[in-house]
């Protein structure tokens, strides 16, 4: 039986949840890239929002998240940190005009939105801040009390948008590519099943790969991971608790770790083995139960 890796969703829609002062604390260093996404993170089928802390000066993080309960708005929640205390916290609303479908956090300056408007089309947007607020000061800084100064939004891009019967269709995985500082966005789509990268600064998209490429891109798989090898960064589209007959991972492989895989193909058990990924994504194997 496949063991993919294990990812707590309660522990995501608890941690909305809870008071401020439970929540847990920032790091004790920011991160050298100062984004919120992990290194290695599964998206299992987009039920879960990606929600992750960003650190900036003066002990204030962010907390970027869907609201369950209003999906017409988006929420950034704001803490200043006295030790591992939190000593003052704001939240930052905006209303969307479409209902908001996932959330993701490619770095400090900015957030992606997949959305679904009203008549059944989608869209993603990206959406930057400024290190400013609305007056000019600097952002973000608690002021003391309960004023805050906060990144005003400076720009909104629409990155792509479909009609309801596009081609494409819904996104069935979707993962930050772990290039820095250019960071692209790698989803795979429902109804044509390509696997297509689009560029956050602005290039051109490209489509990676399709099934008339890759035919197993057809198939059904559960999420879309990344993980850093001694050959590249290694894009792994997976099947959860799959058997050993079964177990055929799509791989997309950064060689020159740009953020632009430039193979894409489908494995065996034998071939995965054979090529040498299973020490490389050992965490990735199917095991016996």
């Amino acid at each position: 039986m496949s063991k993919a890796p294990h990812v707590c969703l309660l522990c995501v829609v608890v941690l909305l949840l809870l008071p401020a002062a439970c929540r847990p604390t920032p790091p004790s260093e920011p991160s050298a890239t100062g984004g919120a996404s992990s290194s290695d993170s599964p998206d299992w089928k987009l039920k879960n929002f990606e929600a992750g802390q960003d650190r900036f000066p003066e002990s204030v993080s962010r907390l970027v998240s869907g609201d369950h309960e209003d999906p017409r708005r988006l929420d950034l929640e704001w803490f200043q940190y006295f030790g591992h205390q939190v000593a003052a916290e704001t939240r930052q609303s905006f209303s969307l005009d479409f209902d908001l479908q996932q959330v993701v956090v490619p770095d400090r300056d900015a957030v992606c939105l997949f959305g679904r408007y009203p008549d059944g089309a989608q869209t993603l947007e990206l959406w930057r801040f400024a290190d400013v607020a609305h007056d000019g000061s600097p952002a973000p800084r608690h002021l003391g009390d309960n004023r805050w100064s906060l990144p005003q939004r400076s720009n909104v891009i629409v990155i792509w948008k479909e009609a309801a019967n596009g081609p494409r269709g819904g996104v069935l995985a979707r993962r930050m590519t772990l290039s820095w500082p250019r960071r692209r966005l790698l989803v795979w789509f429902d109804r044509s099943r390509e696997l297509v990268l689009f560029d956050l600064a602005g290039g051109p998209e490209r489509i990676v790969a399709d099934p008339r490429t890759v035919p197993e891109l057809a198939d059904e798989y559960d999420g879309l991971w990344a993980t850093k090898t001694d050959r590249g960064v290694a894009y792994l589209l997976l099947k959860q608790d799959a058997p050993e007959g079964r177990f055929q991972p799509i791989l997309a492989l950064d060689a020159d770790r740009d953020g632009v895989p430039e193979s894409v193909r489908a494995f065996d058990l034998e071939a995965w083995r054979r090529d040498g990924w299973d020490t490389r994504c050992p965490h990735y194997l199917p095991t016996d139960d």
